[in-house]
């Protein structure tokens, strides 16, 4: 999303991730220098990959886990990093500033495709999420903020007198390409406790359906689509009284 038109945003979550077969990291020291003016932080991190297999004739489950090394690189506050695994690069943002830095940091992927022989993306993703806040103590009360379109379930909530303690709703936008999944609602982080909080999520995650050929794809046009695509579906769920508080 281009936040040029307002001064505040309400982005807890940007996530820009690719998925690919899997690749030896064995000279990733040398993509870290590239990106080292970004990124100066580099931590080598080690987990397992987990898998789990199910006998029908026996009923039997069979679980095996396999060592994993991955790499994440910060930013000098921390307020963003590239995470590599052996088959996913992602840049993950908890202070985001604007697209224009999103497709600054997304001129070394080209880079790690080509010095690890990536051929095919077969995911590429796109994800903002939105915690509106609110002062507000009533915490049902969207009507001036979101759509109307979206808040049926909290009017139905209202209509039967009982408290809440979650109202979710989710939406799959289908295109040519790509889908984009929506979630919305009061998702409330102190759940099964009532709701206590004004808050209410708008999450946008738009996904490619088909592998990507490297070689073809021109990936800042694909983001920048990305990007005009989520903005205008943010555009159509926002009403003028969060656009004044996000202009402020």
């Amino acid at each position: 999303m281009n936040n040029k038109t307002y001064k505040k945003n309400f982005l807890t979550e940007v996530i820009f991730r690719i998925d690919f077969d899997q690749v030896k990291l064995g000279q990733l020291k040398k993509f870290a220098e590239k990106i080292k003016s970004r990124f100066p932080i580099s931590e080598e991190k080690r987990g397992e990959e987990g898998f789990v297999n199910l006998n029908l004739a026996t009923k039997d489950f069979n679980h095996s886990a396999n060592p994993l090394t991955f790499w994440e690189f910060h930013n000098k506050t921390r307020t963003k990093t590239i995470k590599i695994h052996p088959t996913s690069l992602s840049i993950e943002y908890t202070k985001y500033k604007n697209s224009p830095e999103l497709l600054k940091d997304i001129e070394f992927v080209p880079t790690f495709v080509k010095d690890f022989k990536v051929k095919t993306i077969n995911r590429l993703g796109l994800r903002y999420v939105n915690q509106i806040k609110l002062l507000n103590k009533d915490f049902l009360d969207w009507n001036t903020y979101i759509n109307d379109s979206l808040l049926g379930s909290l009017d139905f909530a209202k209509e039967q007198e009982k408290s809440i303690s979650r109202s979710m709703g989710q939406m799959v936008f289908k295109k040519e390409d790509t889908n984009i999944n929506f979630g919305y609602g009061l998702w409330n982080s102190n759940f099964p406790n009532e709701i206590n909080e004004k808050i209410f999520i708008l999450d946008f995650d738009e996904y490619s359906k088909f592998p990507l050929d490297t070689n073809e794809m021109n990936l800042t046009e694909e983001i920048k689509s990305y990007n005009k695509s989520i903005e205008e579906l943010f555009e159509s769920v926002i009403k003028e009284d969060l656009r004044k508080i996000l202009k402020k």
